[in-house]
């Protein structure tokens, strides 16, 4: 029987919590990015947020993965999908 696939369901509030104290951090470093860059399946909705947030219209994305096949965990992650723009 395949092992059970754990996760960690974040609700939508603490999603936008984080991404706001994540936009302090980036202000509060001086650093002004021109890009953000999303993981695909489960990332782009905090980092479109952080871009609303930032007032940033350049948003992509990036695939990673880590599973062959459901629930099926590889030893080690990898860019499936580069930079799409």
């Amino acid at each position: 029987m395949a092992e059970r696939l754990r996760c960690e369901l974040v609700s939508q509030e603490t999603v936008y919590d984080l991404v706001y104290k994540l936009a302090e951090e980036i202000r509060a470093s001086d650093y002004h990015p021109d890009l953000v860059v999303a993981i695909s399946r489960g990332g782009f909705t905090p980092a479109r947020v952080l871009c609303d947030v930032l007032g940033l219209f350049n948003l992509t994305s990036v695939r990673v993965v880590h599973y062959s096949k459901a629930a099926v965990h590889e030893q080690q992650a990898f860019v499936k999908e580069g930079l799409i723009n």
